[in-house]
């Protein structure tokens, strides 16, 4: 499952994709929509548990196997999260944070404590054997609406554990950040701080480092995680404040191989998304100053790190951490009166790792016609009311996701929804391109050349999409006609990309055996490709595009 803003999923899927939406509004009860709404979220929290779960045991196995091939008292270095914003050879004099004699008695009282705790793998890993003990259960059907027993994590463990070592060491005797670790906001000077920005900032850092020390000074408040964002977030505001810019600290995911021509992304789009950035900079700055909270600062380094993208012209992130989690490496000894690892801990890691991920494949099978997502919110919506009463009460009827009743085909599925729901409204909000062919009143001549992709007026190639003549999304008599077209077209291209291999690796060839692939369901009426938009801008947004879907 997939969280996403509204906004953000409409704008991907009916503009980038150019896929239409329809929605059916369902008319339940208003005393059962809370109840409805928790069903999702604790199915959503339960898969990421599963998930976190195995990634931490993949983690550990990484974790355990490096430390066993240490000599004893060897040294080495292992990533740990958060500690890639700070230069951990360079010192400071300077300390973010001004503290009392008491307040430093207290970290390094803290700090001591820490340096002595020993940690028994093996003993912490015994701990899980109920956990996996879940593993051996045999029906597995209810799985995804049942949350799986704790897993301790053997890396995290230690991981926390020197990521708060870390914090006290840097807070009593120094160290530097790293300046590459954090985006300076300069490309512009609408970017600079302006004086009331200065006094809501400094009221930011004041709140952070109030909260730092309740982290610091009430045990177990916070994790080692935590006081480190709210360290890295201080001196963000910091140096904002010194500079006269925004500062973040970098939680995207960055794409280290991307290279500008390989968008070929028009000079004007460029220019046209820079604008949009300083509108969104606008929009970002008042949510920011408007709100608190991390979620709060977890959008603004978001969206400023979408504008940072599109002031370089680069758009070459991939991803974003939730927080500030950069890894750097720390240096340690392999003591074994602190890192005591038996080889067998090692063996039933590895056996148990490789247990776990088939298991929770299993909790969340998925095939792409048999067990897709369409059938999947039938079988989810008959795990949360078992009773056909319930289905009944709260949906108006009752909807099978087995296979031989092909509610897995979306617009059959959309049929029974209306024929076995209780539907109150529907609506439909088209595809980008569709949007814009209604917005015009154009002649069955002028309609017929915007179909025909070479000379369409709204269309602009892009290296998402595969060779293809005419688009087929508009009609369905012609469909069979155009469908052929298409195939000839892609025919021509494969042909083509044989002599041209050598050249181009093979590109034209792919993208003509691609483009027949799609092309062949449009022969018996099915739509597939649709044709991708990445390079709309705001401008070329319809004005019904910005009607209200729903209250």
């Amino acid at each position: 499952m997939i969280r996403d803003p509204w906004e953000e999923f409409r704008f991907h899927y009916t503009v980038w994709e150019n896929r239409s939406i329809h929605l059916l509004e369902l008319g339940i009860p208003t005393e059962a929509k809370d109840k409805f709404k928790s069903h999702w979220d604790e199915a959503y929290l339960i898969q990421r548990k599963w998930i976190e779960n195995l990634e931490d045991i993949k983690s550990d196995l990484a974790f355990i196997s490096h430390l066993h091939s240490l000599a004893e008292n060897e040294s080495t270095d292992y990533p740990i999260s958060g500690l890639g914003y700070f230069n951990l050879e360079e010192k400071s004099e300077h300390v973010p944070i001004d503290f009392t004699d008491n307040e430093l008695q207290k970290m390094q009282e803290d700090l001591t404590r820490l340096q002595k705790i020993s940690i028994d793998f093996y003993k912490l890993y015994k701990q899980n054997e109920n956990h996996f003990k879940s593993t051996e259960v045999s029906d597995r059907r209810d799985l995804n609406v049942t949350p799986p027993t704790k897993y301790n994590s053997l890396f995290k463990t230690w991981e926390e554990k020197e990521q708060k070592k870390f914090v006290r060491e840097f807070l009593i005797s120094g160290k530097s950040f790293e300046p590459s670790a954090f985006i300076i906001l300069n490309q512009n000077e609408v970017f600079s701080l302006q004086e009331n920005d200065k006094t809501h900032l400094i009221s930011v850092r004041t709140n952070l480092q109030n909260q730092l020390r309740t982290c610091l000074f009430i045990e177990n408040k916070c994790n080692g995680m935590e006081e480190i964002v709210l360290l890295v977030r201080n001196h963000a505001i910091e140096e904002s404040l010194k500079l006269g810019y925004f500062v973040i600290p970098k939680k995207a995911v960055y794409n280290p191989f991307y290279f500008e021509d390989a968008e070929e992304i028009p000079d004007h789009v460029l220019e046209e998304k820079r604008n949009e950035s300083l509108r969104l900079f606008e929009h970002a700055k008042r949510q920011f100053f408007g709100s608190s909270g991390d979620f709060a600062f977890s959008d603004w380094e978001k969206d400023m790190a979408k504008i940072d993208s599109l002031q370089r012209k680069k758009f070459d992130i991939v991803s974003f951490e939730p927080y500030p989690s950069l890894p750097g490496k720390r240096k340690f000894e392999r003591n074994p009166s602190f890192y005591f690892v038996k080889p067998e801990t090692i063996e039933m890691i590895r056996q148990q790792n490789g247990k776990y991920e088939q298991f929770v494949q299993q909790i969340y099978p998925y095939h792409i016609i048999l067990q897709n997502c369409t059938g999947e919110i039938f079988r989810y919506h008959n795990q949360f009311y078992k009773e056909a009463s319930e289905q009944k009460y709260v949906f108006g009827g009752t909807i099978s996701e087995k296979t031989n009743t092909f509610s897995f085909v979306p617009f059959l599925a959309a049929i029974k929804v209306r024929n076995h729901f209780r539907v109150v409204q529907e609506k439909e909000i088209l595809s980008f391109r569709l949007q814009k062919l209604k917005s015009k009143s154009l002649s069955p001549i002028m309609r017929t050349k915007e179909d025909i992709v070479p000379i369409s007026s709204y269309y602009q190639k892009n290296p998402y999409d595969q060779e293809f003549f005419l688009f087929t999304d508009d009609t369905v008599a012609l469909r069979p006609v155009y469908g052929l077209t298409n195939i000839i077209w892609g025919l021509g291209h494969t042909t083509a990309g044989i002599f041209t291999s050598p050249w181009d690796r093979g590109k034209k060839f792919t993208n003509g055996v691609k483009s027949i692939f799609f092309s062949f369901p449009e022969v018996f009426f099915f739509n597939i490709r649709k044709g991708y938009f990445p390079y709309v801008t705001e401008k070329d947004l319809p004005e019904s595009y910005y009607e209200k879907v729903y209250e």
